[in-house]
């Protein structure tokens, strides 16, 4: 109890002091907490806009760049005799009066949906199958979405898909009983399979998928094969899907199901588990995720070093009270245990404040996150943040652990000093000072490790493993760096303000305990900022000269996209003939771009009719200009060099590409 009152008397004394301590470890776990909390609200946001669009289907029957040609259902039902299959047409929409809200389009069959999203039909909360039938454009929202849009029940929708105008009726409102369903529903149109083909083009006899500046280049590629049509009366025989979903039980009779399935598809489409658009997804954005986390984790790694200064400051600053504490019989686990002790409550109390304060900066924070998410892979719909409670306690962990860990060492020196010793602090500064030497030795190893592993192709793990080793190494060399500035100083500092200017130098070397580690905390802080900010001017310059080399043209025409980068119109091929037919037109390129599903991840493919030699505006990291022109009018592609070394693929390599008819092999 004594010791206790006097580390509460200390720390009460130094307010200041304590609050730095405890802004250090509230700013690092912050930081850690809120980028913890965005990742995990923007996986929780895919896996609830997935429950919604893929409800209980176990497998899905998917296609080319194109979908699935409604045919293909028509086959299943009749041929297979598998009932628990449902057509699914997915899209998305901006809201005319919000053109910043995008909602995604659910076009389904109603009445083959109680088996997959039960909180379409009656019993789940949903409306009558019928309505879909009887309302032109009828769909449904949820119910706080369509408090959101201040819309009711009857009233229509404005809405535009790639710049088209379309209507919607609301004819219901889905009120699920549970927040995370409520949560999966929100911003989602749920609609007829009819309505949806519309709405996107995509219907009997009218091929818009797609995107760019026209229907360019080589058809075989892009896979514009003729429409079937269905002589039955089923719901989706005519025009595009981009899906079926399916319900196949377990066991031997869903192995003869699945076999019944692969022998009616047609060449261009496969059966697969419904998981696997998850993972795939989830994939892609994992190094996206970890650089967030790795950035997080410099905050803390810099809150580590404020917290070992000021906890040695404190031991510093009590040292003769602590050798007087051991001079009376105080042990050395006492001691130790009142340091930790010390450091605990300044943990807990920054711990605390930091994880309130990461959830505040996390709402924020999971908005630009899941933007980015869309504007680059994929629609995430969920914007809110969720508290996940791991990421509470992995942010509590880490507070608590860094502090602790940040005075161990201090808490070692109190408890191991001799009580005559403790009094006399130029014992531990001589000792610190004639060991800078081989401390600087071991931080150039670790400097050297670090740089050595950035150098191996260990991904983007060992990258972040090499910045540390650098980071650590440099600190390491701190007190060494630190005593030979102070050196170099002492003179000048003499020369231009006198005595006091020598002391100043030569209090840096006397304090080199404290005065090393503030260097080493700085250093960290100063090299992440230059670092980031080098890395962002990078790549703006990067950017911008490629810009300027790529984008030469005068005037760019493209039609509206409903969603950055994944619009889904088309112009017509000839309006680059009339065009170029005008006065004062020199040239117009038709540009066509398609993004396909390979296998480790999505792509784009561009078909243009620009020729290499023509432009000079490609640079080749492997082959040229000349004999790439004469490959690409044989039926080869060009790739760039991250699709290279993504795909680990070179010039000469064979890549297969996914059809509407088929996988096609090209060089």
């Amino acid at each position: 109890m004594l010791l206790a009152r006097s580390s509460r008397r200390y720390l009460l004394r130094h307010p200041w002091l304590t609050a730095l301590s405890i802004l250090g470890v509230a700013v690092g776990v912050a930081v850690g907490v809120a980028v913890d909390l965005a990742n995990a609200s923007a996986l929780r946001a895919f896996a609830l806009s997935g429950e919604a669009v893929t409800g209980r289907a176990t497998h899905q029957v998917i296609g080319g760049p194109g979908g699935v040609d409604g045919e293909v259902y028509r086959q299943l039902v009749v041929e297979t005799g598998i009932e628990l299959a449902a057509p699914v047409v997915e899209g998305n929409a901006r809201v005319e009066a919000d053109s910043a809200r995008v909602l995604g389009i659910l076009g389904i069959d109603a009445f083959s949906e109680a088996a997959f999203r039960p909180f379409v039909s009656p019993e789940g909360g949903g409306v009558e199958p019928g309505l879909f039938l009887t309302v032109p454009g009828g769909a449904v929202l949820s119910e706080q979405t369509a408090n959101e849009l201040a819309i009711s029940v009857g009233d229509t929708l404005g809405l535009r898909v790639d710049g088209r105008p379309v209507s919607a009726t609301l004819i219901g409102l889905l009120a699920p009983d549970d927040d995370r369903s409520a949560s999966a529903l929100q911003n989602l149109l749920i609609t007829d399979v009819a309505s949806a083909q519309e709405w996107l083009g995509i219907a009997s006899g009218r091929r818009e998928e797609g995107r760019g500046n026209a229907s360019a280049g080589r058809s075989d590629l892009v896979g514009d094969i003729p429409l079937a049509s269905s002589p039955l009366p089923l719901p989706a025989s005519a025009g595009r899907l981009s899906r079926i979903d399916l319900l196949i039980p377990d066991g031997a009779e869903g192995e003869r199901q699945l076999e019944a399935v692969q022998a009616v598809l047609p060449e261009g489409t496969e059966v697969r588990p419904a998981s696997t658009q998850a993972e795939t997804l989830e994939t892609m954005t994992a190094a996206f995720r970890l650089n967030l986390t790795a950035l997080s984790l410099l905050a803390l790694v810099v809150g580590l070093f404020l917290i070992y200064n000021t906890v040695t400051f404190a031991v510093v600053q009590r040292r003769r009270v602590l050798g007087t504490y051991r001079a009376l019989g105080v042990t050395r686990r006492e001691t130790f245990r009142l340091i930790l002790g010390e450091a605990l409550v300044i943990g807990i109390v920054g711990t605390v404040l930091g994880v309130a304060l990461g959830v505040v900066l996390g709402s924020g924070l999971v908005r630009l996150v899941t933007q980015t998410i869309t504007d680059l892979y994929f629609v995430v719909r969920v914007r809110e943040l969720a508290l996940e409670p791991t990421a509470l306690l992995r942010g509590a962990a880490l507070g608590i652990g860094a502090t602790l860990l940040g005075a161990l060492r201090p808490g070692w020196e109190a408890a191991s000093t001799a009580p005559a010793s403790a009094l006399r602090r130029s014992t531990e500064e001589d000792r610190l000072a004639q060991g800078a030497g081989r401390l600087a030795l071991l931080g150039l190893v670790v400097l050297a490790i670090g740089v050595g592993i950035l150098f191996v192709p260990a991904g983007v793990v060992g990258a972040y493993v090499g910045l540390f080793g650098i980071l650590i190494g440099a600190a390491l060399t701190a007190p060494w760096a630190t005593r030979l500035y102070a050196a170099v100083v002492r003179p000048l500092a003499g020369w231009a303000f006198g005595p006091v200017g020598r002391m100043a130098a030569r209090g840096i070397t006397a304090s080199l305990s404290r005065t090393a580690v503030a260097v080493a905390a700085l250093a960290v802080a100063v090299a992440s900022t230059v670092g980031v900010s080098t890395m962002v001017s990078s790549f703006r310059s990067t950017v911008v000269d490629w810009l300027g080399s790529v984008l030469q043209a005068d005037v760019y025409l493209s039609p509206p996209s409903t969603v950055f980068r994944r619009g889904g119109a088309i112009v017509d091929r000839q309006l680059a003939a009339d065009l170029e037919a005008l006065d004062g037109v020199e040239r117009a390129d038709a540009i066509r771009v398609r993004t396909l599903e390979l296998e480790g991840g999505t792509v784009d493919l561009v078909v243009s009719d620009i020729d290499p030699v023509r432009a000079g505006i490609y640079r080749f990291k492997e082959g040229a200009a000349e004999s790439a022109s004469a490959a690409a009018k044989a039926g080869a592609v060009l790739v760039s060099e991250p699709f290279g070394f993504r795909f680990d693929v070179g010039a000469g390599d064979t890549i297969t590409l996914p059809t509407d008819t088929g996988p096609l092999e090209v060089e």
